[in-house]
Formats: structure tokens, sequence, C-alpha cells
């Protein structure tokens, strides 16, 4: 039982980041995720936390948070199925909570490609 208890990376995390080991305590705050037609608003709790430091990270389906200060790491991901557009995502945080706006990326809908005979071609362009 205990292997599956460690599987769990929360559990992992706490085990081996520890302050007994002389790393930083994890945490994982409390989050709250709501959306619109348009976007996601991602709310977490990070008491204590200022902009420097909190680290955001967003790609076009992940997004990932640590803010760390003093002795004390607040750490989350959360994959999303609907497309992210990093580009417009916007965070602030004020009264120790992190909220953060992630729109989601249009849709570009399905597209037919023609089917033809032969071999592709591929125009070569020359280089200098």
């Amino acid at each position: 039982m205990l292997l599956g208890a460690l599987t769990r990376p929360n559990e992992f995390d706490r085990l081996f980041m520890s302050p007994f080991m002389g790393l930083r305590e994890m945490h994982e705050p409390d989050l709250r995720v709501s959306q619109t037609d348009d976007a996601f608003k991602i709310e977490a709790d990070v008491p204590g936390m200022g902009p420097d430091d909190i680290e955001v990270e967003i790609t076009n389906s992940l997004v990932r948070v640590q803010a760390t200060r003093d002795n004390r790491t607040y750490r989350f991901g959360r994959r999303f199925s609907t497309r992210l557009n990093p580009d417009e995502a916007t965070a602030t945080v004020e009264n120790g909570v992190l909220t953060m706006m992630v729109p989601k990326m249009e849709a570009t809908g399905m597209r037919r490609i023609p089917v033809m005979s032969g071999t592709p071609q591929i125009e070569a362009t020359e280089e200098e």
C-alpha cells in the first residue's frame, strides 16, 4: 500500500520536499476554475505571495504556476482540453489570490484537403 500512496504527486512531493530535508515545503493551493465562451478564469490562493514570488507558464493546453517565498512553495499544473491562447493571458495577485485570465484559442474547424494523384510537389528554394 505504501507504493500506491507514493504514486500520487502530492504525497511524493511532501515526502521528498519536507523541511526536515532542508528543502522547501510544498503546498497545492486551493484552486477555482470557471469559464465563459471566450476564456478561463483560474484563481489560486497563494497567501503572502507577491508578483515577484510567482512564476506562471502557459502553453496552448497547460497552465503551470509556482509561487515561492521564504520556506513555502505553492505549485500546481492544470491541463485543458480546449486550446489556450498564451499570448493574450494575464495574471494578477491581490490579497493572497492569484487570478489568471486565459483566453481560449479560436477553433479553426475542420478543413478538407484535396487528394491528388502522383508525387507531392514541393517547390525548392535556392540558398545563397
